[in-house]
């Protein structure tokens, strides 16, 4: 980390544990600080090579959707037009999501063989 970025690495380390100079630490005592940040610090972001935080992503798609219904409103997208939500999308739900409950759960593998039976009778 300290060859990727020092400089993220030492504001991160400032950021997150008050140390300011990492120098001065043994070198595995550094190590395990620095596997300890978050995954949205500095040097996280930059080694993974995103630009941006996922808060900021999720910002980005609550405008997306506000910009999309202003514009149906203003008639220059149809209501036929219109796309699934990018917040939806964002959080990994689906446009035809199952209804809760509609899914059958099994404590053991005997109590769903005892199902798989009766259906198939």
């Amino acid at each position: 980390m300290i060859s990727f970025d020092e400089n993220a690495l030492i504001c991160d380390l400032a950021e997150t544990y008050n140390i300011y100079d990492y120098r001065s630490l043994p070198l595995r005592t550094v190590a395990t600080l620095a596997v300890g940040l978050r995954g949205n610090s500095r040097i996280m972001m930059k080694m993974r090579g995103a630009e941006i935080s996922g808060d900021a992503s999720f910002l980005l798609a609550m405008i997306i959707d506000r910009l999309s219904d202003l514009m149906v409103g203003l008639g220059i997208y149809s209501e036929n037009s219109k796309t699934a939500s990018a917040v939806d999308l964002f959080l990994g739900k689906m446009l035809n999501e199952e209804e809760p409950g509609k899914y059958e759960v099994f404590d053991t593998v005997e109590d769903f063989e005892e199902a798989r039976k009766k259906i198939l009778r």
